[in-house]
């Protein structure tokens, strides 16, 4: 099995509770508007890498006590049987090593949309973020990008790791910087104008930044 991969990297402490694991597929049919990951929307075949290697890679994580699961984009969907693969094959890891773990999804469709299309996943899910991103509705509601944006809790777990006080979510930190070999960047939700924000007061301390992933 094969998957198309933007990027793996662990912690992310920014999208979902504790410290987790991030996995970022490549290629988005959707491609919505101010979207901050315009790197990930190509098919980019030279992405192309084994899904058992990003398995291994998860599980050495999720083995060693990270929290969670965290699965963007681009967007999952458009490889589903990638999705599904990777899902089933870490789930059976963690049930017969009674590792704990939850898993959240990110998806730029409708939820009914993909509870009709693809209801397997999200058994697989104990959380998933869904509906198109809309840059003219900011928000700050819990790991959502633009109000209408929603946040499903679709397992005990689920509730269990993202729920707080009542039923209310609290905002937790919302970005985070990891520094590469060659490259900075971003995990998490920007709000409102930050990155040109950032951007800007970079420029004024005299860092002048390259290509980013927010602009052509």
């Amino acid at each position: 099995m094969k998957i198309r991969l933007n990027k793996a990297h662990f912690p992310v402490r920014s999208l979902g509770p504790g410290e987790r694991v991030g996995i970022w597929f490549q290629g988005c049919s959707i491609r919505c508007r101010g979207c901050v990951s315009l790197d990930t929307w190509g098919l980019r075949p030279e992405t192309t890498v084994d899904a058992d290697e990003v398995i291994a890679w998860c599980w050495s994580h999720l083995s060693g006590g990270s929290d969670g699961l965290t699965v963007s984009g681009g967007e999952p969907f458009d490889q589903p049987e990638a999705l599904i693969y990777i899902l089933e094959k870490l789930k059976r890891l963690g049930d017969a090593s009674e590792i704990e773990f939850d898993v959240l999804c990110y998806t730029g469709l409708h939820y009914h949309e993909v509870a009709q299309r693809f209801g397997p996943v999200l058994r697989l899910l104990d959380a998933i973020v869904s509906e198109p991103f809309e840059q003219n509705l900011p928000t700050q509601k819990y790991l959502c990008g633009s109000d209408n944006q929603v946040l499903r809790i679709l397992s005990e777990k689920g509730r269990q790791r993202f729920e707080r006080g009542g039923g209310r979510m609290a905002q937790e930190k919302h970005m985070g910087v990891n520094v590469g070999d060659d490259s900075v960047y971003l995990t998490g939700i920007p709000r409102g104008k930050e990155l040109e924000e950032l951007r800007g007061a970079l420029a004024a301390r005299g860092v002048k930044l390259g290509k980013t992933s927010w602009r052509e």
